[in-house]
């Protein structure tokens, strides 16, 4: 059990009328104010003091969204396992004071389908987003921007599994519901129009994908202006699409767009300008301007490696930048390059393998790995050359 989950659980259930419940609140806006910068860390630390005013004021819904933005967060540092044991054992140890239906519930619930999807536990993910879905039906009704997000979810889980016809069924679900609650130039629209292209990228329907973006970046600069997180995530996910078409110049030119409103925004070492960085290192990659690819792949890793101890962003990075120096023929470099690419995918993988290019991770750490599979996948083409080579 993490430290955090021990400061936050200490704490017994007192009268509910205690005033220590609006510092609870002031806790969670000042949490909600370092997530927005990208401080993760700082963030948790007032969530965790929210938690623990919730608690011992017994408002238990604020409790349960105080550990869920916890949990939230420590997905976004990479920390899933401790993500989903501090909500599960939360939950755990407060479920039976719980009324039913509550939003306490829904908020444990979606936090453990969030964290058990990021661990690529994909079918207990959608039972218990089914199982959060039926409470927010009885507590808002069918008509709800809750129920909106939960297709959302579903949709994005369902997507990571690969069942990417069931991902845009339930994309499309989230989307008629937001226009009947909002319609058609609400922020909500814009935000499952991106997921929307995403997944038309993943199809190899980039037209589509295009359309969906532009209609997101039109709501985003017509709603909220151009110099917010969303609208650089929509102009970083349209670059996906250009490069999708083969388009690089063109994906180049959203990509730095939304560098530079990241810039402006987040914190230097945020992990989506890390995402953003290597997309452009791979476009100029993809365009044999090498020596770009490398630069936007070096910024790449000095932003993940402070941030993450082990995460599949560091194992994506160092895989692509294995394939810069295949292209350069310096085949041990890129064998030397993929090792670190395995090493960093996972704690329990990381712990278990050397530098040296000969050692690879035991068969139980390739279960549910893709990310671990496709690296080992270049590393056999590596070793394939190399020996063909005769070095």
């Amino acid at each position: 059990m993490s430290f955090i989950l021990n400061t936050i659980l200490l704490f017994s259930i007192v009268n509910p009328n205690s005033p220590l419940d609006t510092v609870g609140v002031k806790n969670i806006l000042k949490g909600d104010t370092l997530y927005m910068q990208g401080k993760y860390v700082e963030s948790n630390d007032y969530y965790m003091k929210a938690a623990k005013q919730s608690k011992r004021a017994g408002n238990l819904d604020r409790y349960a969204s105080s550990i869920y933005f916890i949990g939230f967060n420590l997905n976004l540092l990479g920390k899933y396992d401790s993500s989903l044991t501090l909500l599960t054992n939360s939950f755990e140890v407060v479920k039976d004071k719980l009324e039913s239906p509550s939003d306490a519930q829904v908020y444990f619930l979606d936090g453990i389908a969030r964290a058990l999807h990021l661990t690529g536990h994909y079918d207990i993910s959608l039972l218990k987003y089914a199982e959060s879905l039926e409470i927010k039906r009885e507590l808002y009704g069918s008509d709800s921007d809750k129920i909106m997000a939960s297709y959302t979810n579903t949709g994005l889980v369902y997507w990571d599994k690969g069942d990417l016809n069931m991902g845009m069924e339930y994309m499309l679900k989230s989307l008629n519901l937001a226009y009947e609650l909002f319609g058609k130039d609400h922020p909500n629209i814009a935000r499952i129009n991106v997921n929307l292209g995403a997944i038309c990228n993943s199809l190899n329907r980039h037209e589509e994908a295009k359309e969906h973006n532009r209609k997101a970046i039109k709501i985003w600069l017509n709603t909220i202006g151009e110099i917010h997180p969303v609208t650089a995530r929509a102009y970083n996910n349209q670059g996906v699409t250009y490069s999708g078409l083969g388009d690089h110049k063109q994906a180049v030119l959203y990509y730095k767009k939304c560098i530079g409103i990241r810039l402006k925004t987040l914190n230097p070492y945020h992990p989506e300008l890390g995402t953003t960085y290597n997309a452009i290192g791979k476009t100029y990659y993809y365009m044999d301007s090498l020596e770009l690819a490398k630069t936007y792949f070096d910024k790449t890793l000095d932003i993940f490696h402070k941030t993450f101890d082990h995460h599949a962003y560091l194992c994506i990075t160092y895989h692509d930048m294995s394939s810069y120096y295949f292209k350069l023929n310096q085949i041990k470099k890129a064998l030397q390059t993929i090792q670190l690419a395995i090493k960093f995918i996972d704690k329990k993988v990381g712990d278990n393998i050397s530098d040296d290019i000969y050692s690879n991770p035991g068969r139980n750490a390739l279960v549910e790995s893709n990310d671990l599979l496709r690296a080992l996948n270049a590393k056999g083409s590596y070793f394939y050359d190399l020996y063909y080579q005769g070095n």
